[in-house]
């Protein structure tokens, strides 16, 4: 998937009730890094283990760990309403 197919999609981030709109990341470590920006910036300890989540067409909670899985998930967006919302899970904390 190439950026202009991706270009309308909304992305948005989520931490517990914090929400923020980001841009299209290319690559797994982009989105890492914007989702490592919304922890630093409520407080959340910067060596904490975080996971990256979407919810799918089925309802079905899925893990982005890798390029493949991000592209996966913008093709899932392009397919229903060009929105993804990541979720930034913290187990433990």
């Amino acid at each position: 998937m190439n950026q202009s197919q991706t270009t309308d999609l909304q992305v948005k981030v989520t931490l517990h009730d914090v929400t923020k709109r980001i841009p299209t990341c290319q690559t797994y470590k982009e989105l890492s890094e914007h989702c490592r920006k919304v922890c630093d910036q409520n407080q959340v300890p910067h060596d904490w283990f975080m996971r990256i989540t979407y919810l799918d067409i089925d309802g079905d909670k899925l893990e982005v760990t890798d390029d493949s899985d991000l592209q996966m998930a913008y093709a899932t967006a392009l397919s229903a309403d060009f929105r993804v919302k990541f979720q930034i899970d913290l187990p433990g904390y």
